[in-house]
């Protein structure tokens, strides 16, 4: 951090939104660890997360949920014309080609490779940083016939759940 030209006698201030256990644990390791290497942290609960990460922006770090059910979900919100990150990104239209080439693609290799550029944009802005995924649950009745071979998977992840072969009885 000193080498990078870093002032370590700044505050460096962090906003959070959820009032669980598990996120206020999350946010106080967090704050221990930047701790640890010298820096001196701030962390704020927010009443009003909406507000506060979105417009009043008074932080450096805002932590913050996503759920996305699907990697193209977690892409979108960086597009210039979403609605709350254009106001945290100020309207960045880096990502949205390589957004939208994700959204068209029709082949695995065309969402590899637009995939691969989400990825090389995501390192080189670091805007969003995933902390942990929450595990999915997939409820089924026994009136749902799913086709033998499916296997559910993360669905951040391309799995091929054949819904278009799912029975109703």
């Amino acid at each position: 951090m000193k080498a990078s030209g870093y002032d370590m006698s700044r505050t460096l201030r962090i906003c959070y939104y959820n009032n669980d256990q598990t996120s206020i644990d999350l946010i106080n390791a967090v704050v221990y660890y930047l701790e640890q290497i010298g820096l001196k942290v701030e962390a704020t609960l927010s009443n009003d997360g909406t507000t506060d990460l979105f417009t009043t922006r008074e932080y450096d770090m805002g932590f913050k949920g996503k759920s996305a059910f699907t990697i193209n979900e977690w892409y979108t919100e960086y597009m210039s014309g979403d609605a709350l990150f254009s106001k945290v990104f100020g309207g960045d239209t880096a990502f949205d080609s390589s957004v939208a080439a994700l959204l068209a693609a029709t082949d695995d290799g065309a969402r590899k490779t637009a995939l691969a550029s989400l990825q090389k944009l995501e390192q080189d802005n670091i805007y969003k940083v995933p902390m942990f995924t929450v595990g999915t649950y997939v409820f089924t009745s026994n009136h749902v016939k799913v086709p033998s071979g499916v296997t559910f998977c993360n669905p951040l992840y391309m799995c091929d759940l054949d819904f278009a072969n799912w029975e109703l009885a």
